[in-house]
Protein backbone atom coordinates (compact mmCIF):
# COMPACT_ATOMS: atom_id res chain seq x y z
CA UNK A 1 0.00 0.00 0.00
CA UNK A 2 2.86 2.69 -1.31
CA UNK A 3 -0.30 5.30 -1.20
CA UNK A 4 -1.31 4.65 1.83
CA UNK A 5 2.14 5.69 3.06
CA UNK A 6 2.60 8.40 0.87
CA UNK A 7 -0.57 9.98 2.63
CA UNK A 8 0.89 9.36 5.60
CA UNK A 9 4.35 10.68 5.14
CA UNK A 10 2.11 14.07 3.61
CA UNK A 11 0.08 14.46 6.55
CA UNK A 12 3.29 14.42 8.69
CA UNK A 13 4.84 16.70 6.66
CA UNK A 14 1.91 18.86 6.45
CA UNK A 15 1.83 18.32 10.50
CA UNK A 16 5.15 20.01 10.81
CA UNK A 17 4.79 22.74 8.36
CA UNK A 18 1.77 23.69 10.36
CA UNK A 19 3.78 23.85 13.48
CA UNK A 20 6.42 25.53 12.03
CA UNK A 21 3.83 27.84 10.89
CA UNK A 22 2.54 28.39 14.32
CA UNK A 23 5.85 28.79 15.73
CA UNK A 24 6.74 30.96 13.15
CA UNK A 25 3.34 33.01 13.71
CA UNK A 26 4.25 33.13 17.33
CA UNK A 27 7.61 34.69 16.85
CA UNK A 28 5.90 37.08 14.74
CA UNK A 29 3.36 37.93 17.28
CA UNK A 30 6.16 38.51 19.88
CA UNK A 31 8.22 40.50 18.18
CA UNK A 32 5.10 42.60 17.12
CA UNK A 33 4.58 43.17 20.48
CA UNK A 34 8.19 43.98 21.39
CA UNK A 35 7.75 46.51 18.68
CA UNK A 36 4.91 48.34 19.96
CA UNK A 37 6.56 48.37 23.79
CA UNK A 38 10.29 49.46 22.02
CA UNK A 39 7.65 53.02 20.13
CA UNK A 40 5.59 53.13 23.18
CA UNK A 41 8.82 53.60 25.62
CA UNK A 42 10.13 56.10 22.90
CA UNK A 43 7.24 58.09 22.87
CA UNK A 44 7.38 58.23 26.44
CA UNK A 45 10.96 59.10 26.70
CA UNK A 46 10.28 62.13 24.36
CA UNK A 47 7.51 63.37 26.11
CA UNK A 48 9.35 63.51 29.28
CA UNK A 49 12.45 65.48 28.01
CA UNK A 50 9.86 67.49 26.50
CA UNK A 51 8.28 68.01 29.80
CA UNK A 52 11.64 68.66 30.99
CA UNK A 53 12.69 71.21 28.99
CA UNK A 54 9.20 73.55 29.06
CA UNK A 55 9.92 73.40 33.27
CA UNK A 56 13.29 74.65 32.40
CA UNK A 57 12.03 77.39 30.37
CA UNK A 58 9.55 78.25 32.69
CA UNK A 59 12.20 78.35 35.37
CA UNK A 60 14.17 80.45 33.33
CA UNK A 61 11.25 83.01 32.49
CA UNK A 62 10.34 83.17 36.10
CA UNK A 63 14.10 83.83 37.45
CA UNK A 64 14.47 86.51 34.57
CA UNK A 65 10.75 88.03 35.43
CA UNK A 66 12.38 88.25 39.43
CA UNK A 67 15.35 89.71 38.19
CA UNK A 68 13.59 92.55 36.41
CA UNK A 69 10.80 93.00 39.18
CA UNK A 70 13.52 93.60 41.99
CA UNK A 71 15.28 95.82 39.04
CA UNK A 72 12.23 97.44 38.80
CA UNK A 73 11.88 97.99 42.64
CA UNK A 74 15.34 98.92 43.33
CA UNK A 75 14.93 101.65 40.33
CA UNK A 76 11.36 102.62 41.98
CA UNK A 77 13.13 102.87 45.55
CA UNK A 78 16.09 104.95 43.96
CA UNK A 79 13.62 107.57 42.45
CA UNK A 80 11.61 108.06 45.82
CA UNK A 81 14.78 108.71 47.58
CA UNK A 82 15.93 110.80 45.20
CA UNK A 83 12.65 112.78 45.40
CA UNK A 84 10.31 112.17 48.72
CA UNK A 85 8.19 115.01 48.22
CA UNK A 86 7.32 114.58 44.69
CA UNK A 87 7.13 110.67 45.08
CA UNK A 88 4.88 111.34 48.37
CA UNK A 89 2.73 113.93 46.09
CA UNK A 90 2.08 111.54 43.37
CA UNK A 91 1.15 108.86 45.48
CA UNK A 92 -1.45 111.01 47.19
CA UNK A 93 -2.84 112.28 43.77
CA UNK A 94 -2.91 108.71 42.58
CA UNK A 95 -5.04 107.43 45.84
CA UNK A 96 -7.28 110.46 45.51
CA UNK A 97 -8.53 109.50 41.96
CA UNK A 98 -8.61 105.92 43.28
CA UNK A 99 -10.95 107.07 45.42
CA UNK A 100 -12.77 108.86 43.79
CA UNK A 101 -12.95 106.65 41.20
CA UNK A 102 -14.55 104.25 43.42
CA UNK A 103 -17.08 106.82 44.60
CA UNK A 104 -18.36 107.27 41.66
CA UNK A 105 -18.46 104.20 41.01
CA UNK A 106 -20.95 103.40 44.51
CA UNK A 107 -23.23 105.98 43.10
CA UNK A 108 -24.47 104.50 39.94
Amino acid sequence: MPAEQDLREELQTLKTDVSKLREDVGNLLDALKDLGQEKASHARASAQEELHQRREEIRQAFAEARARGAKTARAFEGEVADHPLGSLLAAFGLGFLIARVMEAGRHR
